[in-house]
């Protein structure tokens, strides 16, 4: 079954006031500032100094007919390890058409776009097929060579190992099956 292990509720889009990842927050900050007060800087304002802690997570997208569709630009090369060649520099995000990853992308670049506002997102489990054993949280920043639409994205993403789930009723709505071995093995750690 296609996506079978993945969760299909998409993670709510936040503020990246609200992210968790500290080298993601210090990007935002960064972004922020070369800003400077405008909705967005331009990319050649963007430098890699600016985006040294997540240079390896870090993607550039060109923004296609008004957000229709992205182009990826280039990709640190832990974020392109990360998509196994699904997606590679030159490719458009609708050549994974059908994906619940793109489907999610989709999404959260459209609003970066539509809004002209960063965005986050997660963390949550990767919708990558192949990738579901990682946590992800997402940055979207919006950069404009026009002062008026946002005509590129630039992007990092933390990864990390999706934390397993300890005790089955930790399941939503799954209750304890055997709450007597459940117990028992309590005993047994301590």
């Amino acid at each position: 079954m296609h996506n079978a292990a993945l969760e299909t509720t998409p993670p709510r889009l936040k503020s990246p006031d609200a992210l968790v990842n500290r080298e993601l927050a210090d990007t935002y900050r960064a972004w922020l500032k070369v800003a400077n007060g405008r909705f967005a800087p331009t990319r050649r304002e963007v430098s890699p100094k600016n985006l040294k802690p997540v240079l390896a997570t870090a993607f550039l997208l060109d923004v296609i007919d008004g957000g229709a569709d992205f182009r990826l630009s280039l990709g640190g090369d832990k974020i392109l390890r990360f998509l196994m060649n699904r997606l590679t520099p030159g490719m458009r995000l609708s050549e994974v058409a059908g994906s619940l990853f793109h489907e999610r992308a989709m999404r959260m670049m459209r609003y970066c776009v539509d809004t002209m506002l960063p965005v986050a997102a997660g963390p949550s489990q990767a919708a990558l097929e192949g990738r579901e054993f990682f946590s992800t949280e997402v940055l979207v920043l919006p950069l404009s060579d026009d002062s008026e639409t946002v005509t590129s994205l630039l992007g990092a993403i933390h990864l990390a190992p999706l934390k397993p789930v300890e005790e089955p009723s930790q399941v939503a709505g799954m209750p304890t099956a055997f709450p007597q071995h459940t117990a028992g093995a309590d005993k047994r750690r301590a």
